[in-house]
């Protein structure tokens, strides 16, 4: 072993603040941890799904997105939040018990069709709840037996010898986008080290471009033992077909021939039964969700649903376009933060905070949405 303790302290208790959100139903409210409450609300929750779907569809393609999703998470805070004092007075309980508020966590639980839902505007107090706490959805209909990435995960790992194994996939297709490469290059020259000074061994494959074919990527993940995998490339949404939703790579090396698709029916039938723990979807789109009227017995609302449906324990996914500067900053603080604290809510909150930070107007750092089934 490279350290003579475990990388992460488990005397360290986080507070987890978890919702269950079902429209027309009474909301579930219970908190976790340091401290502990259980609630349910008298009133139902009454709140469109479509109606705030087509509000997250359409806030990115608005010079004042920023105002527009403002209004909308102060409306989502009032119906969640104020229209049921059982949750806001459990909610101000709970931050006010808890002595490190920095382990305070948020989770929504929900069914699929919720995910649609831009849970990621809520704004209350003069800021949104992403950028105040850790923030991860969770959904209620699929039960998965992995383990996700967590400090007693790491720790596990730690202890038995094993090594931490990271895919990462750079695929840029037409139209080009160079920041992909530059995404992943960056990636592969700190994200082995970041780990390894934590005394954890870790295995680095790298696709490249010129290598991401769509056929090597295949191969790559067909019985795949990796516990992440980063993908930065094109994502597509298929409104008529979500099932469809694809991944592109080149069909032949060094960018030749016709461009592929991976739908993600395929990209799910891959990962089931393989040791995956968690896929950053570093795409447009990957978190994009579409009419649940749509949603049949055996499809998907998007590609970060069909993944969660494949028994991926967590994924995070973009739902809109984002910039290459603000993709690249957000995925190298996001694993910095892993390796520093190694929660994956908490790495995800850290690196919203640093691009928000550094530019309020880069609509990266509202644009992921994470799925945590398990911590």
């Amino acid at each position: 072993k490279n350290s003579a303790s475990p990388p992460f302290a488990t005397s360290r208790t986080k507070t987890t603040f978890s919702i269950s959100c079902k429209p027309e139903h009474r909301l579930n409210i219970r908190v976790s941890g340091e401290v502990s409450y259980n609630n349910i609300s008298e009133g139902i929750l009454r709140l469109d799904t479509d109606v705030y779907a087509r509000h997250a569809d359409n806030t990115y393609r608005f010079n004042d997105w920023r105002f527009q999703s403002k209004e909308t998470g102060k409306q989502l805070f009032q119906k969640i939040f104020v229209e049921h004092p059982e949750t806001f007075s459990t909610y101000n309980h709970a931050r006010g018990a808890v002595t490190n508020e920095e382990e305070f966590h948020f989770r929504f639980e929900a069914d699929r069709k919720f995910l649609r839902v831009p849970l990621e505007f809520l704004y209350a107090d003069g800021e949104y709840l992403i950028l105040q706490y850790p923030t991860a959805r969770s959904n209620n209909s699929v039960r998965i037996k992995k383990k996700a990435l967590s400090p007693s995960f790491f720790n596990d790992i730690w202890s038995k010898n094993k090594t931490l194994k990271i895919l990462l996939i750079a695929s840029n297709t037409s139209p080009s986008i160079p920041g992909v490469d530059q995404e992943i290059s960056s990636l592969e020259a700190s994200v082995k080290a970041m780990f390894e000074n934590i005394g954890i061994s870790v295995r680095l494959k790298t696709i490249p471009t010129h290598e991401a074919t769509y056929e090597a990527v295949r191969k790559e993940l067909k019985n795949c033992s990796y516990h992440i995998i980063h993908y930065a490339g094109h994502g597509s949404y298929d409104l008529q077909s979500p099932e469809r939703s694809p991944l592109f790579f080149w069909e032949k090396p060094n960018r030749k021939g016709e461009v592929k698709k991976m739908p993600v029916s395929e990209f799910k039938m891959l990962l089931r039964g393989s040791d995956v723990r968690f896929v950053y979807l570093s795409c447009c789109l990957g978190a994009a969700t579409g009419d649940s009227a749509k949603l049949l017995d055996d499809d998907f609302l998007g590609i970060t649903d069909g993944l969660v449906q494949a028994g991926v324990p967590s994924v995070l996914g973009f739902r809109w376009p984002v910039s290459d500067r603000g993709a690249i900053m957000l995925s190298n603080e996001f694993y910095q933060s892993l390796a520093k604290q190694g929660q994956i809510d908490t790495a995800l909150f850290e690196a919203r905070y640093e691009v928000a930070t550094r530019d309020r107007d880069d609509i990266t750092w509202i644009s992921p949405i994470l799925i945590m089934q398990s911590d």
